[in-house]
């Protein structure tokens, strides 16, 4: 062989060489594209996405494609890389002829740490390389492989990468609602009446990705046992409520409803706490949703008082012996209440106030106390507090209900605040300077048992028992 020949030989095989060597420093003539850039995925289920795969190369028989997904977040969604016929591509790698292309699905599953709500994105790309043949047998010289017999160096380790393909995706729920009730009433709080309708607003929102329709039940419920079985409630929609799920964005579209619960309590239903409670079924199999709160019929707490007279005093100007009775009812179980009963000795239109005073801390139904005091007429007033109330601001603290009694002190009338004296109470002897101020006309009471009503006492007025007053 000439010498020129041997080394226009030797420049060939060098060249040959070179291209081997720098096959993975090359820019990858690799591209991908895709038809998703953004979608939409149901919790539990998928999305596929179809890359095509074009291989611009024309040097090489066949090139080694090695796909990744990358996930930005660090938040991995299962994905997948499949051929055409939905068959995992093993080791994620494909061979492309020289200037071919090829076309891959990838699929996106919504499980495990995908929810409602979430957003992901994710990146594609591939690395290149050019699978090594032995054409003839005898390579043996920067051959592009290390045994210059098979392909040692596999494309996922090479440095040729493709473009980048970015894909984002949205979680969704396929079926979901939800259920806001008002705060209070249509007529303000959540004080309710026997007997009568109480309307309560509510709003219920498709927030499920498809349409769905609706099933609407209601019942109350109360701590303390009490029936509620004559209590009506309507939930105020109709069951087959159809409303437009979330991928409807269209100006038809209609995703949420407003309705009406209506209350009516039973016309004996004692006073309380009750608890609506109202549930809303997916046809579709979403969960339940609804709300529920608490409405309060009112305890109408009662006091009562009376006044009885234990016995006579041996003499009429000493001390008479009585007792009053304070009487309570309706009181609400959790609350704690306290009744103050006072007396006062009513002095024509004014009252003169004396130490006459109690505090009775309930602890039962009733409760009873003796009293002493000298003829004349007098005043009972009983009010009705909460506990903590009367014991933290007892200046300012709301009356919850309350009752006053006027009676007389003796065997005499009170007539507008004066006390005129019976016949029995007249001592005829020398007696006080009282007495000799004071006559009373010959009709001559019974001694009462009880504490005679200012009504019989304006009776008895009237038909002519008044005592006449004269001065000596």
């Amino acid at each position: 062989m000439k010498q020129w020949q041997f080394f226009l030989m030797l420049g060939f095989f060098l060249l040959v060489g070179s291209s081997f060597e720098n096959a993975e420093a090359a820019a990858s003539p690799v591209t991908i594209s895709t038809d998703v850039s953004s979608a939409d995925i149901l919790v539990e289920d998928y999305v596929i996405a179809t890359l095509t795969i074009v291989n611009s190369d024309t040097r090489y028989r066949t090139m080694d494609v090695y796909l990744i997904a990358n996930w930005p977040t660090g938040v991995a969604w299962d994905a997948y890389f499949l051929d055409t016929d939905l068959n995992v591509i093993e080791d994620n790698k494909i061979n492309m002829s020289k200037g071919g292309a090829a076309t891959v699905k990838f699929v996106v599953i919504c499980e495990g740490v995908c929810s409602a709500g979430d957003t992901n994105t994710v990146q594609v790309i591939a690395k290149t390389d050019p699978k090594f043949y032995n054409y003839d047998g005898n390579v043996t010289d920067t051959c592009g492989s290390d045994d210059c017999e098979t392909d040692t160096s596999p494309a996922s380790a090479s440095s040729n990468v493709t473009n980048t393909i970015t894909m984002t995706f949205t979680a969704r729920t396929a079926y979901h609602s939800q259920v806001l009730c008002d705060a209070e009433s249509s007529e303000g709080g959540n004080v309710v009446i026997r007997g009568q309708t109480t309307q309560w607003y509510y709003t219920l929102t498709n927030t499920g990705w498809n349409t769905d329709t609706y099933q609407f039940t209601g019942w109350i419920t109360n701590a303390d046992g009490h029936d509620v079985s004559l209590w009506t409630i309507t939930p105020g929609l109709a069951d087959g409520k159809e409303l437009h799920g979330q991928r409807d964005t269209g100006s038809a579209a209609v995703h949420d409803a407003e309705g009406s619960i209506s209350i009516i309590p039973a016309t004996d239903a004692a006073s309380g706490v009750y608890n609506v409670e109202l549930t809303v079924v997916s046809t579709n199999g979403a969960p339940d949703a609804g709300c529920n709160f608490d409405v309060v019929i009112p305890a109408e707490e009662s006091i009562t008082v009376s006044v009885a007279k234990v016995d006579t005093p041996p003499h009429p100007e000493g001390e008479w012996n009585y007792t009053w009775l304070a009487e309570v009812d309706n009181l609400e179980t959790d609350v704690n209440y306290t009744a103050v009963i006072n007396i006062y000795r009513v002095d024509d239109e004014s009252f003169e106030s004396f130490d006459r005073g109690w505090r009775w801390d309930i602890d039962r139904e009733s409760n009873e106390n003796p009293f002493s005091l000298h003829r004349g007429c007098y005043r009972i007033y009983a009010n009705l507090y909460e506990s903590g109330a009367l014991d933290s601001d007892g200046n300012n603290v709301a009356v919850l209900a309350s009752m006053d009694l006027e009676f007389a002190v003796g065997n005499g009338i009170c007539v507008d605040g004066v006390y005129y004296l019976a016949i029995s109470e007249v001592d005829e002897g020398p007696g006080t300077t009282e007495e000799k101020e004071t006559e009373t006309e010959t009709i001559e009471l019974d001694e009462p048992e009880e504490v005679v009503s200012i009504s019989l006492l304006s009776a008895l007025a009237a038909i002519g028992f008044i005592a006449t007053v004269r001065r000596k």
